[in-house]
């Protein structure tokens, strides 16, 4: 019916990637995950929401699972009643606010804000803590090492300087928070290292700036040629719309692709390199036909849509290893041993991004 997603993926010469070269993939089925999706809105609408945590433990750990790497899939480790209890008091949180709001009108509603956005960088910092703490991948559990003091810098301090420089900080802003993600995770023992530069942030925005001022050029353009064209101008109009919408999403295809290519291939592992080769037009392409369909089908294709996504943009993922992955694997598990100390699971709260 549709054209797969694995057709759109970059070919291996060899079939099969070289010694030293893993593929990530994701092997699921949008049948099992459709399974998975309906059962979870139904449970959460009988149970008024309360089910809400058990179905997102239960839909990540189908993707984690099904997100392989050298024939072994992740795990989600998350626990439902973390996750109930973050969103309890998540909803305590937003009735303060509008508490807050309606009792002190105008000036409440600042003073509620600026509570948030003190405590934002904080919530980021316990998030990022606890969505790699629960992720774990032959036996080894990720970690997050960065600080709470690089958290503000990074989350509070940086962004408070966009309005003063019209936006022109916004790509240099954009990689510090990708460095501050990637540079301070762990797997087990093991360092990631962030190379990205400041430079291919800028270009990436560049690109899609042009890209954006093109496609809004588009109608002003067949609005121009009506007194030219005359008769001719309503079909042209009814040209401009869908090649105006396909634009859009070319746009967005372009965004997403420059991005993970720009962010993983300048991530690294210790010695072992990202690699990802998502191309704009496949990837337009695949965001048409999901949009297509999930509307044709009142929304039942989404976790097709879901599971084809994931398909495309994790296969074209591979992995660098200097060594192989059991080499590799065994000197993280010693080296995490020998830190003679467990992680601790700090938070008992779902503030994942």
């Amino acid at each position: 019916m549709t054209e797969s997603a694995e057709e759109l993926l970059p070919r291996d010469p060899q079939g099969v990637t070289s010694v030293g070269v893993l593929r990530l993939s994701f092997v699921g089925s949008g049948h099992e995950y459709f399974a998975i999706w309906i059962s979870n809105l139904l449970l959460i609408a009988v149970t008024l929401g309360i089910y809400s945590p058990w179905a997102k433990v239960r839909r990540l750990r189908y993707l984690y699972a099904n997100t392989r790497l050298a024939d072994s899939g992740f795990e989600y480790t998350g626990r439902p009643m973390a996750i109930l209890k973050g969103r309890v008091i998540a909803v305590v949180l937003l009735a303060g606010y509008q508490a807050v709001g309606a009792y002190l009108g105008a000036s409440g509603a600042v003073l509620a804000m600026l509570a948030f956005a003190l405590a934002a960088p904080w919530l980021i910092w316990k998030s990022f803590q606890f969505k790699l703490y629960n992720t774990r991948f032959r036996g080894l559990r990720l970690g997050f090492a960065g600080s709470l003091g690089g958290a503000y810098r990074t989350f509070l301090g940086l962004p408070l300087l966009l309005p003063l420089t019209l936006l022109l900080l916004g790509p240099f802003v954009h990689q510090r928070i990708k460095r501050y993600q990637h540079a301070n995770a762990r797997y087990g023992a093991a360092r990631f290292r962030f190379e990205a530069s400041v430079g291919g942030f800028y270009v990436t925005y560049l690109l899609v700036i042009g890209a954006s001022l093109a496609v809004l050029a588009m109608p002003a353009l067949v609005v121009a040629s009506q007194g030219q064209l005359g008769s001719a101008a309503p079909g042209v109009l009814a040209l401009g719309v869908p090649v105006a919408l396909i634009g859009y999403w070319f746009i967005s295809a372009l965004l997403v692709s420059r991005l993970q290519n720009l962010v993983w291939n300048g991530t690294l592992l210790e010695e072992a390199r990202f690699q990802s080769e998502v191309r704009a037009w496949p990837m337009t392409r695949l965001m048409l036909v999901n949009a297509l369909l999930t509307i044709v089908t009142l929304g039942l294709f989404t976790p097709f849509a879901k599971v084809r996504s994931l398909r495309y943009r994790l296969g074209c993922v591979t992995v660098e290893m200097a060594r192989g992955m059991d080499d590799f694997l065994a000197g993280a598990q010693q080296e995490a041993d020998a830190l003679g100390s467990e992680v601790v699971d700090l938070l008992d709260v779902d503030f994942s991004l």
